[in-house]
C-alpha cells in the first residue's frame, strides 16, 4: 500500500515538474472599444429616407489592432500596439454607431439617397516621444438612386491631440468618433436640403484640432 501511494505521488510530483517546464502561453490581449454605446434618443437634424451602404476598410484597416506610427524614427513602419486590440475592427464599431444613428435620424419610405463610406487612414502619429496625435479619413460619396447626375463628393479629415500610449489613442478615436457622427449628419442633413445637381470634386473636409 505504502509503495502504491510512493508511485502515486511520485507520479503526480513528476507531472508538475513538467508542466512547470511547459512554456507559459501570453495572457490574452484587452479588448478596448469606444465606450458606452449612445442612448437610444439621437439629436440631430431629421432626414429624408436615406439607405446606409456601409463603411468600406481601405488599405490595411480590416485588423483589429490599435496602430501607431513613429514619425520621429522611422515614419515609414505603421506598428501595432501589443497586448491590446479592438473589440472588433474599427470599420465595425464604427458601422455599428452609423447604422444606429441613420436608422434613427432618417424618415421611413423609399430610400431617396445612398450614403457609401471609406476609411482609408485610422492610426495614432508620434511627432516625438511625449507628443502624438489621432488622425482619421474618410471618403463619403451621397447619391441619388433615380438621378444618376447626382453625386456630391467628400473627404472628411479629422485630427486631435491625444496622450502618448495607448489609453491616449483609445480615448483620441473615440472622440473622433464622436466628432465625425456630428460632421456627417450635417453634411448629408445640408446636401440632401440643397438638393444639388452636380458633381462636387473631392476636397478636404472638417478637421479638428485641439491646441
Amino acid at each position: 500500500m505504502r509503495l502504491r501511494h510512493t508511485l502515486v505521488w511520485g507520479g503526480l510530483l513528476s507531472l508538475l515538474s513538467a508542466c512547470s517546464l511547459w512554456p507559459k502561453l501570453p495572457p490574452p490581449p484587452r479588448m478596448l472599444d469606444f465606450g458606452p454605446p449612445h442612448g437610444r434618443h439621437y439629436h440631430g437634424p431629421m432626414l429624408p429616407p436615406l439607405a446606409f451602404a456601409g463603411l468600406k476598410p481601405g488599405v490595411g484597416m480590416a485588423g483589429r489592432g490599435i496602430h501607431y506610427r513613429l514619425l520621429y524614427h522611422h515614419p515609414h513602419e505603421l506598428r501595432v500596439y501589443p497586448q491590446v486590440a479592438w473589440l472588433g475592427s474599427p470599420i465595425r464599431l464604427l458601422n455599428t454607431r452609423l447604422r444606429n444613428r441613420f436608422s434613427a435620424l432618417s424618415r421611413e419610405g423609399v430610400a431617396r439617397y445612398v450614403l457609401k463610406l471609406t476609411l482609408s487612414v485610422w492610426e495614432e502619429d508620434f511627432t516625438s516621444p511625449q507628443s502624438a496625435r489621432v488622425r482619421m479619413a474618410i471618403d463619403a460619396t451621397l447619391a441619388r438612386p433615380l438621378d444618376q447626375d447626382w453625386q456630391i463628393h467628400h473627404i472628411f479629415i479629422l485630427s486631435q491631440r491625444a496622450p502618448p500610449g495607448v489609453s491616449g489613442a483609445v480615448a483620441g478615436f473615440a472622440s473622433l468618433d464622436h466628432a465625425f457622427d456630428r460632421a456627417l449628419t450635417i453634411w448629408v442633413a445640408q446636401k440632401t436640403r440643397s438638393r444639388q445637381t452636380r458633381v462636387d470634386p473631392p476636397h478636404e473636409g472638417v478637421s479638428t484640432r485641439s491646441r
